[in-house]
């Protein structure tokens, strides 16, 4: 079985000059965990997290939230964050900061036409929880998670 067979198709995604409020607002509406970053040509150059954004400000605000690995823990302690600087201040903080300066880098691609084995072998080898799927010209064609895979694996 292939990636394109089990991968999510229509992938939310954010460009690298879009702001960081607005990647917010799609990671919220589409009550999602993280999406991935492309440039102007659609190729994936970074992937966002919420846990990253909650440890961008837990650095611009020079306070150190308690070090886990818990996104619902982080997502807490923003909310104490909110509650002690205020929405406002938060939001100022992050006006003018654009996705491609709080996204990791380092991009886990695969083909959509590999075989599900190497997206379980990817993730497994790399610790993640989702991989970005591109197609022969290296543009965003999805991406697959854990999820997918169970939720197939499952069907079958």
């Amino acid at each position: 079985m292939q990636v394109k067979d089990v991968m999510t198709k229509n992938v939310v995604f954010c460009y690298e000059n879009s702001n960081i409020l607005d990647v917010i607002n799609l990671l919220l509406h589409f009550n999602i965990s993280g999406l991935p970053v492309i440039d102007k040509d659609k190729k994936p150059i970074g992937i966002i997290s919420m846990t990253d954004i909650i440890k961008f400000l837990d650095e611009k605000l020079m306070i150190k939230l308690k070090a886990t690995t818990s996104t619902t823990f982080l997502f807490l302690e923003l909310i104490n964050l909110i509650k002690k600087r205020g929405a406002k201040d938060i939001k100022e903080i992050l006006r003018g900061i654009e996705a491609k300066n709080i996204m990791k880098k380092k991009v886990i691609k695969i083909n959509e036409n590999e075989e599900i084995e190497k997206a379980i072998e990817l993730m497994n080898k790399y610790d993640v929880s989702r991989i970005i799927v591109v197609d022969d010209e290296g543009k965003l064609s999805g991406i697959i998670t854990k999820t997918d895979i169970l939720k197939f694996l499952l069907k079958e």
